[in-house]
């Protein structure tokens, strides 16, 4: 054998190896290969000295060690595939280490896995980025101590937990922001306003009232309750128009795909989307991936691919549709790319015939699909018509927009159209009658999955190939519960984060975690020593925990919950209790430990075991 090709994925070895030919192995590592220790200060499995992390081969991956130093022993050249981010460095750089390959490995590097991706990145081989290891071996050694320290925390002040409590760095921001959130609605004092309408006489058209200066609101329609009937009993007979107003607009231009942006327009579980985001990834049927490198917060698109989708483009559609121009920008996180299609002749509805994609798939992809290519599209161009009319000095609108050039509607189809009545100024318009009509401003809606994860994106907490299992690990240590696909906090959660917030009240803030991110990233380019950056935040941090530890306070009881029935043994309240590792309620005695009896609640959530993943994704810990 003269080459090896380490990737972490099992299910891209036969898609790569049929690229590169007979003269190349390819296995896989599947993911990380080696998991920090335990031992030492506080259990961290931390190298304070040289500020290392002391680890030691996973023991589930001793097979695939053995498997990886026997291939690479007899291979002349051994190509480090794993994945384009600093995870993906770590990883190779881990298995440099424990193959002994310094001298003979080359790293390599794509966004898709296509034939001419993986060929361009044979011949166009890197070295590991030591900027990008030493980034991520610092995050993994933050999250060590912070997740240790405040978990430990937790576990002595929580009496009664539902499940072993944790907390972390990202974690704990996502519970605040939750939380936060749910006292917004909590606080949220709804505003009381009447709006007033004027039906045509042939029913067709509604005429908005509109102050030509509203000094009770910023919305021109909204009228104070005191003063609506007054206008309305002053509304008497028709509308008189007085002014016509013509103008055009471009409609808005699309933004190339980051990858916590497709968690919010999915409308799926964020676990779901992770999932079929890897499926579309890594290809179908052999064939090659669907999508380039998902786990992005980037919104730029390559010119290799901004080329393919301009050629398509004036084929199906015509020169004149191309946009000179793509809104979009490199993210933080190693500046990968947007997600988008590999292929812009698959179209979603091809591929849904070609590779069977199921309901989800196909959902996921069309996003992808439509969102790129809009992206290197004009936008639609609408002639705005607007109407202003006048009643005893009281003013009424109408207006609407007709396409006079679509866009990238030509990809996606138009939206409706209403077609409003030709008028001139000094027109009369028959109104059959006024409608007042009662309203209130409503309180903000709660975080979903897709939403929260958008809400951590922008303030720059967490990072895209984490931002899923974040979500995931507050609904299993069930801090918040889904209900209709909203995220509510429950009491244990508001007891986990009013013990943080009260013992380490600079550390769980959305901008101390921030600014950690803004280290990182420059670590990673380069422009921070690591060591000194772990040096000043282990003293800060352990000042601030060492005094909350010195404080002897008492421990929290979560209220029990009765079921309303007696334990059939000594007559005690039946109350329900749960599986600290599963997570899984059930039916106990609340006289326990004196009576052991117990049965399941069967009206119970099933919650899964949590089990250890291939992907990466799923193995960090927040």
């Amino acid at each position: 054998m003269k080459n090896l090709v380490i990737v972490e994925s099992p299910n891209k070895i036969k898609t790569i190896k049929k690229y590169l030919g007979e003269e190349y192995e390819v296995l896989a590592c599947n993911g990380h290969i080696f998991e920090m220790k335990t031992s030492g200060q506080f259990g961290l499995g931390i190298n304070f000295d040289e500020w290392e992390p002391i680890y030691k081969p996973d023991s589930s991956k001793k097979k695939i060690i053995q498997d990886l130093k026997k291939a690479s022993k007899s291979a002349d050249k051994i190509f480090i595939a794993t994945d384009p981010d600093r995870e993906g460095e770590a990883i190779g750089y881990n298995l440099i280490e424990a193959l002994s390959i310094e001298d003979r490995y080359e790293r390599i590097k794509y966004n898709e896995i296509t034939e001419e991706a993986i060929k361009k990145a044979i011949n166009k081989p890197l070295k590991i980025d030591i900027n990008l290891i030493n980034s991520q071996k610092s995050r993994r050694m933050l999250d060590r101590i912070i997740g240790f320290r405040l978990s430990n925390l937790l576990a002595r002040r929580i009496a009664n937990p539902r499940t072993n409590p944790s907390a972390g760095r990202v974690q704990s921001i996502a519970l605040k922001l939750v939380i936060d959130k749910e006292e917004e609605i909590k606080q949220f004092i709804p505003i009381k306003y009447n709006t007033i309408k004027a039906e045509s006489e042939d029913k067709v058209h509604l005429f908005n009232f509109f102050y030509k200066e509203n000094k009770d609101f910023d919305n021109s329609e909204w009228i104070k309750p005191e003063k609506s009937k007054q206008i309305l009993s002053e509304l008497i007979g028709d509308l008189v128009v007085k002014q016509v107003k013509t103008s055009t607009k471009s409609d808005a231009k699309i933004t190339p795909l980051k990858q916590s942006t497709l968690f919010k327009k999915s409308g799926m579980s964020s676990k779901n989307v992770t999932r079929i985001l890897q499926e579309l990834y890594e290809g179908l049927d052999d064939n090659g991936g669907l999508i380039s490198y998902p786990r992005t917060d980037s919104t730029r698109l390559s010119e290799t691919f901004i080329n393919q989708a301009k050629s398509y483009i004036k084929k199906q559609f015509g020169n004149e549709y191309i946009s000179d121009t793509i809104k979009g920008f490199s993210g933080d996180q190693d500046a990968h790319e947007a997600i988008r299609p590999t292929d812009c002749s698959l179209t979603p509805d091809l591929a849904k015939e070609k590779f069977n994609l199921n309901e989800g798939q196909y959902k996921i992809y069309k996003i992808i699909y439509n969102t790129s290519l809009q992206a290197i599209m004009l936008p639609p161009k609408r002639e705005i018509l607007r109407y202003e009319l006048e009643n005893n000095g009281h003013w009424f609108k109408l207006s609407g927009s007709k396409i006079v050039f679509d866009g990238y509607f030509a990809l996606i189809g138009k939206d409706q159209q209403i077609e409003l009545p030709k008028y001139k100024e000094n027109d009369v318009v028959k109104i059959r009658k006024y409608i007042l009509d009662e309203n209130q401003t409503n309180p903000p809606s709660r975080y979903n999955e897709g939403s929260l994860i958008e809400a951590m994106d922008e303030i720059k907490v967490g990072r895209p190939s984490t931002f899923a299992s974040t979500v995931n690990v507050l609904k299993e240590r069930q801090y918040v519960e889904s209900v209709n696909g909203s995220l509510i906090p429950n009491d244990y959660g508001y007891i986990a984060l009013n013990i943080l917030k009260e013992s380490t009240k600079d550390i769980i803030k959305e901008n101390y975690t921030a600014s950690i991110e803004e280290k990182l990233n420059k670590i990673a380019d380069g422009e921070m020593d690591y060591k000194i950056m772990m040096n000043d935040f282990w003293k800060d941090f352990q000042d601030k925990i060492n005094e909350t530890i010195s404080e002897n306070k008492e421990k929290v009881k979560l209220q029990v919950e009765e079921t309303g029935e007696l334990c059939p043994e000594n007559g005690a309240p039946l109350i329900y209790r749960y599986n600290k590792k599963t997570g899984q309620r059930f039916i106990g005695c609340s006289s326990f430990p004196e009576c052991k009896f117990l049965k399941p609640d069967p009206n119970a959530k099933t919650f899964y075991k949590r089990k250890k993943y291939n992907t990466k994704e799923e193995t960090k810990k927040i």
